[in-house]
């Protein structure tokens, strides 16, 4: 009886009109917004309220009907963070991107999970999910930290070598997408890592500029100079100031692994240090 109630149930689901569906996620996101609002301690529910969701429009196949539904969530979860701040493009942003990266990672997973049991699930929206995925992913990592990027990518290459043992239908069309399901996020960290130094010379280049001032103001004084006298690029990073014993101190955040790597001019032995945390 309940197995009844339940198919009963699934198929009426399944034929819900497309704007019930879209006024039914924007609802569960306002209320997966809120949850995260209250605290990380509610982190929990947003995931319970994103896998309803995501359940209500796992088997949609069209991609027009998926792209709309996607962006109902993000809508409706961004919507309380809009009431928090002032200035739209902080505000926006990172609640645009972290919510459509785990928008997106559901629904690939729902649609894994469909079509491993439903052959006949036609999955006409794997390339443009990995894809969209993974971009998120790489500018979420320049905007913050390498270490997301490579966080999962590893995820990435455990979960392939472990197919690579347990998955036996190879057809050639599959054979073509875990192929490129490896090289695109491997080129795009490739990318992420030259931008990553391009960005760190240019911060060593302002750094030793800075540098330079502050020797020779050391040179022509004999002392140091305060913070105000030095010009000091912020928008890398850099930091300097006078101590209460008049050390100077000098230093800048890597880019793209703040804050967990800054180099720190050693004005006694006169080189460049690296601290990094473990």
């Amino acid at each position: 009886m309940t197995n009844n109630i339940l198919k009963r149930n699934k198929a009426k689901i399944d034929h819900l009109p497309l704007t019930v569906r879209l006024l039914v996620v924007f609802v569960l996101g306002v209320c997966a917004g809120l949850s995260v609002s209250y605290g990380h301690s509610y982190v929990l529910l947003y995931f319970f309220l994103t896998f309803c969701a995501v359940a209500l429009t796992a088997k949609v196949e069209l991609l027009a009907h998926r792209f709309f539904i996607g962006v109902s969530w993000v809508a409706g979860s961004v919507l309380v963070s809009l009431l928090d701040y002032q200035d739209l493009t902080v505000s926006l942003y990172f609640p645009v991107l972290g919510n459509s990266i785990v928008w997106i990672l559901f629904q690939s997973i729902a649609n894994f999970s469909i079509s491993s049991y439903q052959p006949s699930f036609t999955r006409n929206v794997k390339y443009w999910q990995y894809i969209f995925l993974w971009l998120l992913i790489f500018i979420a990592s320049i905007q913050a930290t390498q270490a997301i990027m490579i966080f999962f990518l590893v995820a990435m290459l455990v979960v392939r070598v472990y197919q690579l043992f347990f998955i036996d239908d190879w057809s050639e069309s599959y054979k073509k997408y875990f192929i490129f399901s490896i090289i695109f996020p491997c080129a795009l960290y490739a990318m992420l890592f030259s931008y990553a130094h391009y960005q760190l010379s240019l911060t060593q280049e302002s750094a030793n500029k800075t540098l330079q001032q502050v020797l020779a103001y050391q040179q022509q004084h004999g002392s140091y100079p305060d913070e105000e006298t030095v010009f000091i690029n912020e928008d890398r990073g850099m930091r300097y100031y006078v101590d209460k014993e008049n050390n100077p101190i000098l230093s800048y955040n890597e880019p793209m692994n703040s804050p967990y790597c800054h180099y720190y001019y050693n004005f006694n032995i006169k080189k460049w240090s690296e601290n990094c945390m473990d």
